[in-house]
Parts: structure tokens; C-alpha cells; sequence
């Protein structure tokens, strides 16, 4: 699945630059990965509560995948998606050390894209390897952020920028967002490839008061209320990426990708699009 992914991913850029013309640029490449999203966690696949306009503009303007899946955890996909193997082929089969560690022979993404000319950066959580060699800056990228403590902090979070820290305010995922717009300013006309990989809406559950008051007064429980606004809060940084790409005139010459890692899980017991299971099982929830 995660090869014929990849192979796609290859023909839509050759494609693109055969439209573009040899002489012209390459387009731009932003993937985004959500944590412990669920299909049915979106407003156009039917959630009852959810409001996610950024989101369903993107599903009804793109071309979809809708047979695409993905493992039942999160780096195994991970590790398929950087490297179009299977979890059993590139050494990550679980989410604990040290089956979380991509084997170092392994090839990614962002190294092939890097000979091609790209400027590759990261931004987030990697959960393939902290240690040397398995850090993003020893697998293809040349520029990379995430904070420290992980999931764990949700505002104010301190950011490590290419090693360097330095505090933020507000809440994480608008902190990731913004270090990824550094990163396509300081690309400048080098075409980059940016993988944004957010921590919401996962455990430990946390978001903007606004967003948490407005789905309490839907009647959901508190648990339920913090995913759903941590999803918003996605979309609303999704709105604020296409402002940024339309101001900064990359809009025409980017691929917005967006997709979860694993399905569901505070949110089963009120939305699953009608689908089995959730995160950790082989079902499509």
C-alpha cells in the first residue's frame, strides 16, 4: 500500500513538472500527518458535532485516496510512509523502543527528494528515533523542529529549531504551524518538501479555551469535547497554511497532503462514520 503510495506520489511530481516545463520550478510538497485522527473526525464525512470548513474544502477540491490504509499504529505508518516498506521490511513494528527505530539502511523520502534538489524539512512528532542516526536530521532532512516533552505540553511549548530552543506562546500546534512557514520563507526559491506532523488530537487531551468551551456547550463530556477542539484547532492552522501559501505565492506551485496515522480514538463512542474498530485494530475505524 505504502509503495503504491509512494509510486504515485513519483508520477504526480513527474507529471507536474512535465506541465511545468524542464526550465521550470518543481512544485513544493507538504505532507501533514494528524495524530489519532479518525476518518469519521471530519465535518464532511458526517460528524455530528464537528466543524472543520478548512478540512472539507480540501477534501471536495482534492483528489482522494479511498483505499488507502494505514497501520493500526503510529510508527509503523510512519516508517512505511518514509519509506514506501512494509513495518516487517523496515524494522518498525511498534511504538516503543526499540521496535520504534527505522533501521539506518533504510532510504526516506526526504533523502530522495533532497538529491532531486529539494530543501527538506520537518516539523513535530518523528517517533522513529530520537537518538543519533535516527533523528530527522540524519534521515534526509536539512532543517527540522519539534518541542521538547512531546506530547506532554500543550501551550507555551519550547520549541528546538536545527538545536537551537526557543520559547513559544499559545497553543502547540499553532507553534508547529508557524515553524513551518519559517521553514518555506528561509526555503526561499529552492522547491522544499515539508513534513508537518502534529501531536493532536492524541492523549494527553488539551486545547484553546475558546474551541473547549464551544463543544462543552454541544453537550459533550469534557474527554470529548478536547479532542473534537484539538481537530478544530487543526483546521483552523490548515486555514491559516492556505492564507500563508496564497500570500506568500506558493499556492499555485504546492501539494497539500493530508492524512492520519492509525484512526481513531477518544472519539469512537461518538463518531466512527460507521466503520469498525478503532486505533490498534485491523478494521477500517
Amino acid at each position: 500500500m505504502f509503495n503504491s503510495f509512494i509510486k504515485i506520489l513519483s508520477l504526480v511530481l513527474f507529471s507536474a513538472s512535465f506541465i511545468h516545463g524542464a526550465t521550470q520550478k518543481k512544485p513544493n510538497i507538504i505532507l501533514i500527518l494528524t495524530d489519532d485522527q479518525g476518518y469519521g473526525d471530519m465535518a464532511v464525512h458526517g460528524h455530528p458535532h464537528l466543524e472543520t470548513p478548512n478540512m472539507d474544502r480540501l477534501h471536495d477540491e482534492s483528489v482522494r485516496f479511498d483505499r488507502f490504509y494505514v497501520s493500526p499504529s503510529c510508527s509503523p505508518t510512519r516508517a512505511a510512509l518514509m519509506t514506501g516498506m512494509h513495518e516487517f521490511r523496515n524494522g518498525v513494528t511498534h511504538t516503543i523502543q526499540p521496535r520504534e527505530k527505522l533501521y539506518k539502511g533504510a532510504v526516506t523520502i526526504a533523502d530522495i527528494l533532497k538529491e532531486g534538489g529539494y530543501k527538506t524539512g520537518f516539523v513535530g512528532k518523528w517517533h522513529l528515533g530520537n537518538d543519533k542516526g535516527y533523528a530527522p536530521q540524519y534521515r534526509g532532512f536539512d532543517w527540522y523542529a519539534k518541542n521538547a516533552k512531546g506530547p506532554h505540553n500543550h501551550f507555551d511549548v519550547e520549541m528546538i529549531r536545527n538545536g537551537r530552543r526557543h520559547k513559544t506562546e499559545g497553543f502547540r500546534e499553532d507553534a508547529f504551524f508557524d515553524e513551518a512557514m519559517t521553514f518555506m520563507k528561509e526555503a526561499g526559491e529552492q522547491p522544499f518538501f515539508l513534513y508537518l506532523c502534529t501531536y493532536s488530537p492524541h492523549t494527553p487531551l488539551g486545547a484553546p479555551e475558546n474551541l473547549l468551551k464551544k463543544y462543552r456547550e454541544k453537550g459533550l463530556n469534557e474527554n470529548h469535547a478536547a479532542y473534537l477542539a484539538m481537530i478544530e484547532n487543526i483546521d483552523d492552522n490548515l486555514g491559516r497554511l492556505d492564507q500563508f501559501l496564497k500570500r506568500e505565492k506558493l499556492y499555485d506551485d504546492t501539494l497539500v497532503i493530508f492524512m492520519n496515522d492509525n484512526g481513531v480514538t477518544v472519539g469512537l463512542d461518538v463518531y466512527n462514520a460507521d466503520r469498525r474498530g478503532p486505533k490498534g485494530t485491523i478494521w477500517e475505524g
